[in-house]
């Protein structure tokens, strides 16, 4: 297993009027420059960690999949989503707590819109963190003559929150500051955590969009999916 932290995070205006609900539409003066200075402030806050290995597959079946190392993941539809994975990427990514002190410091001094802005910046940075490793993914899967499927997380479409255990099983989250409580929930809560196939039979998804794995199509924070 390896850590990176030398991770360059990409945050998109446009992804954080997408989470505060401009859709279609664009906002006021007064919030594009509310959006910009805190930009300028997530970029000052954020500390972008990961900590990421690969694990052989020993066994990929419709309802799980059996490691090489002895773990199982039960994630229904594994086999159609990875097929042909011969390894998986598995991976934890954070920004660590310090914009999240900084949100809930803003919420107790009543600046409300602020934090609001601010916890969403928050949550594209860890995407960004996210998009990061995959791509570093990829590129160990194609210096071994692999692609690589789509990038999944517990508790999204139909993997179960609880394996969230397995993979803090697997890596070592508490090596970049990262735990998880009784409900399987990460903190900070600005982490995230995820699995992506690779294997020789595989074509890499340039580009890919975690929401076309995921049936809730009304979903307020859903990517368009082509």
């Amino acid at each position: 297993m390896e850590i990176l932290d030398d991770i360059h995070v990409n945050i998109d205006r446009e992804d954080v009027l997408r989470l505060q609900g401009w859709r279609g539409r664009r906002p006021r003066r007064n919030i594009e420059d509310m959006l910009t200075s805190q930009i300028e402030e997530g970029f000052r806050l954020i500390q972008p960690k990961s900590i990421y290995t690969r694990v052989g597959i020993r066994q990929l079946r419709d309802e799980c999949i059996e490691l090489n190392n002895g773990f199982i993941l039960r994630m229904a539809n594994s086999a159609q989503v990875w097929g042909g994975a011969e390894c998986l990427g598995i991976a934890i990514c954070t920004i660590d707590s310090t914009l999240e002190r900084r949100v809930s410091e803003l919420f107790a001094e009543g600046e409300y819109p602020m934090a609001v802005m601010l916890d969403s910046v928050g949550s594209v940075a860890v995407e960004g963190v996210v998009d990061y490793v995959n791509a570093h993914f990829c590129q160990l899967a194609a210096d071994m003559n692999m692609g690589t499927g789509p990038r999944l997380s517990p508790g999204y479409g139909e993997w179960e929150l609880t394996d969230q255990q397995v993979i803090f099983e697997i890596l070592p989250g508490a090596e970049i500051g990262v735990r998880i409580n009784e409900d399987c929930i990460m903190l900070p809560q600005k982490s995230v955590s995820f699995c992506v196939g690779m294997g020789r039979e595989m074509v890499t998804m340039h580009g890919g969009n975690r929401c076309e794995q995921c049936g809730m199509e009304d979903c307020a924070y859903r990517k368009q999916v082509p």
